[in-house]
């Protein structure tokens, strides 16, 4: 991986006389990768230590790692089409939510839009490809795309920890 920074920090959680309890663990990891298949296998490994690390189910882990993934692959098929470009990766995680935001300088695509809110499973079945976006969105809690004055495609997912 060609770029990495972590931080890590401790914030006091406050009880509701306004005094502070333990400490909790709070960090932000943000890595560039070339936009390249290859890259793929190593970007996964990094996000689910990270969800190891917070101690997410199996289930929560598996769905974050793979919404990273699909948002992953389609910037290489999509945005660069194939050719050269970079990847950037934030995660931050508190103690409410884990949020991964990818940027990318690739063509422009909103992939909060028209997104269909249910799919046959037959469909399912039969289709190969063209599914992730509507995975992602099932799985991540939230999902809110921006495009920024510097030319840039910035996905911000969210996992909310004990969503009811």
């Amino acid at each position: 991986m060609a770029e990495n920074s972590t931080r890590y920090f401790h914030l006091k959680k406050r009880n509701n006389k306004g005094s502070p309890e333990n400490s909790t663990r709070y960090f932000h990891l943000k890595f560039t990768v070339p936009g390249e298949a290859k890259e793929l296998a190593a970007i996964r490994d990094r996000v689910e230590q990270q969800s190891a690390r917070m101690n997410l189910s199996e289930e929560e882990t598996y769905q974050i790692v793979s919404a990273v993934d699909e948002t992953c692959t389609n910037i290489i098929r999509h945005a660069y089409q194939n050719k050269e470009g970079k990847i950037e990766i934030s995660l931050k995680v508190d103690s409410e939510k884990f949020e991964i935001e990818v940027t990318d300088k690739g063509v422009l695509f909103d992939s909060t839009q028209n997104l269909p809110q249910n799919i046959d499973q037959e469909k399912i079945a039969r289709q190969k490809g063209g599914l992730g976006l509507f995975i992602i969105k099932k799985t991540m809690d939230d999902l809110n795309y921006r495009f920024t004055m510097r030319g840039e495609n910035k996905l911000q997912l969210v996992k909310y920890f004990h969503k009811e």
